[in-house]
């Protein structure tokens, strides 16, 4: 799933929110800055911080 949103990503311009499950804020980009909202470790223990870049 997180490959495929930063495909999405990185083939659009824009705003972009993504939300898991309905009430977990994953990560957002505004003004072409992507911002990660889980915890670091969370993202590094799954190994997707490579994944998503900004």
């Amino acid at each position: 799933m997180i490959a495929t949103v930063s495909r999405v990503l990185a083939g659009r311009e824009g705003d972009a929110a993504l939300i898991q499950d309905g009430n977990h804020l994953l990560l957002t980009r505004t003004n072409s800055v992507t911002h990660l909202h889980h915890r670091d470790d969370w993202w590094d223990h799954y190994h997707l911080t490579h994944l998503i870049t900004g």
